[in-house]
């Protein structure tokens, strides 16, 4: 009983964003008049991006997101050395229609799962960095984890809530030949057209339940310990 209810402590004030909505429980579904409807929200799927280095020699800060930056017409190859290769995995959108759809389309990531068969390159640091309107840089770098859960190598897992805007970049080391699959699981996904019929502007989304640590639900108290905000509010 200690274990468990230091194990409800730890977990009780994670994932909390500024409004005490929550990555796994949500604040329900909307129906067509905006009211709600008394359901958990929908599992999160992952943005899935593969990042390959052509050459043997480590590329230090490759980029991803940054859309502002990274569709300028005097950008090339998303703001990456030609050695780098970024595709995205979700279907038949382009990496760089992605890009553009961030801009119509932010939205806040609170965990990030990764594959790669170069076992060193998913505990390499991850850095964030975002720009305000008046240009302003908050910069954050964090360390992945190997699951303690499971004997295995080559994957890792990232708990750090951030938004995803224009001015949003995501940065790391591609070690030398290595290929790295990023899944970003959102907890929020907001869609600014809503609010034209009077609907929530973002969607909340659910446990993506990837890690195998059981879950306990946080109680809708309040934040004791809120995170760090990045890239604007939560």
């Amino acid at each position: 009983m200690f274990f468990s209810n230091r194990e409800s402590e730890a977990m009780n004030n994670r994932y909390y964003n500024a409004s005490n909505d929550n990555f796994y429980n949500g604040d329900g579904y909307y129906s067509a008049d905006g009211a709600s409807v008394s359901m958990g929200a929908e599992s999160s799927q992952p943005y899935i991006i593969q990042v390959s280095n052509s050459t043997t020699n480590n590329v230090t800060g490759v980029t991803l997101f940054n859309s502002n930056v990274s569709l300028l017409p005097t950008t090339t190859n998303y703001g990456n050395v030609a050695a780098v290769t970024v595709s995205l995995q979700n279907g038949n959108l382009t990496y760089g229609q992605f890009l553009g759809q961030i801009r119509e389309k932010p939205f806040r990531i609170s965990q990030i799962y990764q594959v790669s068969t170069t076992n060193a390159q998913v505990t390499q640091a991850l850095a964030f960095t975002t720009f305000d309107t008046f240009g302003a840089s908050t910069n954050y770098s964090r360390a992945p984890i190997i699951n303690p859960f499971q004997n295995q190598t080559g994957t890792s897992v990232l708990d750090y809530p951030f938004t995803v805007d224009g001015n949003t970049a995501f940065s790391f080391t591609l070690l030398a030949s290595a290929t790295v699959t990023f899944q970003f699981f959102p907890n929020k996904i907001y869609n600014i057209s809503h609010g034209l019929a009077g609907r929530p502007v973002n969607v909340m989304l659910g446990n993506p339940k990837i890690a195998g640590v059981p879950y306990l639900a946080p109680a809708q108290a309040g934040v004791s310990t809120p995170m760090i905000p990045l890239g604007g509010g939560y």
